[in-house]
C-alpha cells in the first residue's frame, strides 16, 4: 500500500468488497492501534445487501474502529423532469429498524438516479458536473460527516502533541508552530488547552 501511494495525502478512501471477507479483516489488523482510520459503510436497502452491511458494521465495533456513518445507496427516486415526486423503489421501514439495532446513524441517502450512471459511464463525477443537481447535493452531508471527523481526530493528535512538546518544556516558537498545523478556527481553543496543560496563565504566543 505504501508503495502504491506516493506521496502525502488528505483522505485515503479504500472500497472494500462487502461484508467481513480478509480484505477487512487484513486492513483491520494493519491499522490496529492507529486512529487514522475510520469505517463509512454504504448500503442499498435490499435485505441480503444490507445484512452484508451490519456485519461489516459490527465487525468495526467489535475491534474498535471509528465508525462515520452509513450512506444510503439507491435511496429513493424522483421522477422526470415533468414530475416532482420522490418515491422509494425498495421499503425502507426495516433498513432504519437494523441501523437503530446497530447503534449505527444514517448520514445520507444517495438516490436511484440516471444521472449518476451516466456520470459514472463518462468518468465525471455529477459533483463536479452538475454541483447545483439534487445527486450532487445528497453527498454533501457524506463529505461533511468525513471532514468533521478528519478535523477531530486532527484535533486530538495535535493537542496530544502538544502536551508532549509542553512536557518536553519547548520554547514557545515550537509550540506555535505546531498551532500552525492546526486548522484556524480550532486554534484559540487548542491554544487555550495548552495554557491549561501547561497550568500558566502565560500566552504561549508572547
Amino acid at each position: 500500500m505504501v508503495r502504491l501511494i506516493g506521496g502525502p495525502l488528505d483522505f485515503l478512501v479504500i472500497d472494500m468488497p462487502p461484508g467481513t471477507g480478509n480484505e477487512l479483516i487484513t486492513l483491520a489488523d494493519m491499522l490496529e492501534g492507529h486512529d487514522v482510520a475510520a469505517l463509512l459503510a454504504t448500503t442499498p436497502p435490499q435485505e441480503v445487501a444490507l445484512m452484508d452491511s451490519i456485519k461489516a458494521v459490527r465487525f468495526c465495533q467489535e475491534r474498535g474502529l471509528p465508525l462515520i456513518g452509513v450512506v444510503e445507496n439507491m435511496a429513493g427516486v424522483t421522477c422526470p423532469p415533468n414530475c416532482t415526486e420522490h418515491f422509494h423503489v425498495f421499503p425502507r421501514a426495516h433498513l432504519a429498524e437494523a441501523l437503530a439495532a446497530a447503534d449505527v446513524e444514517s448520514i445520507a441517502q444517495i438516490p436511484l438516479s440516471l444521472a449518476l450512471s451516466t456520470a459514472s459511464d463518462t468518468g465525471v463525477p455529477v459533483i463536479l458536473s452538475a454541483p447545483d443537481s439534487v445527486e450532487a447535493q445528497a453527498f454533501a452531508p457524506m463529505v461533511n460527516a468525513c471532514v468533521k471527523h478528519a478535523q477531530a481526530v486532527f484535533a486530538e493528535a495535535a493537542k496530544h502533541s502538544l502536551h508532549e512538546f509542553s512536557q518536553a518544556s519547548l520554547p514557545a516558537s515550537e509550540l506555535e508552530q505546531a498551532l500552525s498545523a492546526v486548522p484556524a478556527d480550532e486554534q484559540d481553543a487548542l491554544r487555550q488547552q495548552l495554557q491549561d496543560l501547561l497550568g500558566s496563565s502565560n500566552n504561549p504566543t508572547s
